[in-house]
C-alpha cells in the first residue's frame, strides 16, 4: 500500500480552496434560485392582472347576453310607436280638413247626450 507524501500545508491548502469552490457554488445557486423567485413573483403579478382583465370581459359578455330580451322589448314598443306616429299623421290630416273638429271629437244633440261620432278607423 502507498501512502502519498503531502505535507500538512497542502491538505489545509487544498481543504481551504475546495471550502472556497463550496462557497461560489452556493452564491451563484442562492443567485440563480433568486432569479427564479423574482421571475415567478413577475408571472404570478401578470396573471392577476389578466385575471382581472378575464373578468372584466366576462362581465361584459353578460351584459351583451342581456341584450337579447332587451331586443324583444324594444321591437313591440317600435311597432306601437309607429301605430301612433300613424294615428297622429290621421288626426292631423283630418284636423286640417274639418272645420268643425270640436264637434267630431264630441259631438252631443241638442240635449246635451253624447252621439256616436267618427272613429279612428274612418279617418
Amino acid at each position: 500500500m502507498s501512502i502519498l507524501a503531502v505535507s500538512d500545508v497542502e491538505v489545509y491548502t487544498l481543504w481551504w480552496i475546495a471550502v472556497a469552490v463550496a462557497f461560489v457554488v452556493v452564491i451563484v445557486a442562492a443567485g440563480l434560485l433568486t432569479n427564479i423567485l423574482v421571475v415567478a413573483r413577475n408571472i404570478g403579478g401578470n396573471v392577476s392582472t389578466i385575471l382581472g382583465a378575464g373578468a372584466k370581459i366576462l362581465e361584459n359578455t353578460t351584459r351583451l347576453r342581456l341584450l337579447v330580451s332587451v331586443y324583444g322589448a324594444v321591437v313591440p314598443i317600435r311597432t306601437t310607436a309607429l301605430h301612433i306616429n300613424e294615428v297622429c299623421a290621421a288626426i292631423a290630416g283630418h284636423a286640417k280638413a274639418c272645420r268643425h273638429c270640436p264637434a267630431c271629437v264630441s259631438p252631443r244633440d241638442g240635449g246635451g247626450r253624447r252621439v256616436a261620432g267618427p272613429t279612428l278607423g274612418t279617418w
